[in-house]
């Protein structure tokens, strides 16, 4: 797909079918450096957090995509003690470096804010230079860190 154009980017919600290649990209060399847990995860470990994800009415899980190619994944997990909700957000790597990413995350963010107003979370490692730029870009601040994350915040008000 050498002609992407952003403003052909969807949003829809994750279905069984996009199991395997949300593994696949979980998987990736980079995306595991970039982890919270950086190790490989098996197949059947996969499916059981995948279901267990999609039948948890706090957890919200988007794909983007452009014509019939995968972009990425997003999830939100509902803290309701807090009234908040932690986001964290995949992309495809034969998508990476395509511009893609800060659209992506402004579209999954505004799909999700369509069913819940309110605050965001994110943790990010330091190193993580392209996701920490695109969650700038999306209004979220950093609000505490320690020796390896940044915590960010994306106020609803």
């Amino acid at each position: 797909m050498d002609n992407i154009n952003k403003n052909y980017l969807k949003i829809r919600e994750v279905e069984k079918e996009d199991l395997e290649d949300v593994l696949k990209w979980r998987n990736d060399i980079n995306t595991r450096k970039m982890s919270i847990e950086q190790n490989i995860i098996s197949i059947d470990n996969h499916k059981i957090w995948f279901e267990n994800n999609l039948s948890d009415p706090l957890i919200y899980m988007y794909l983007g995509y452009i014509k019939n190619q995968k972009v990425g994944f997003c999830r939100f997990e509902l803290n309701t003690f807090e009234n908040s909700a932690e986001i964290s957000i995949n992309l495809n790597p034969k998508m990476r470096g395509k511009n893609l990413s800060y659209s992506f995350l402004k579209d999954a963010i505004k799909t999700f804010m369509v069913f819940k107003k309110i605050d965001l979370n994110a943790k990010i490692k330091k190193i993580n230079k392209a996701s920490l730029n695109i969650f700038d870009k999306c209004k979220f601040i950093v609000k505490d860190s320690d020796n390896d994350f940044f915590y960010l915040k994306r106020n609803y008000l």
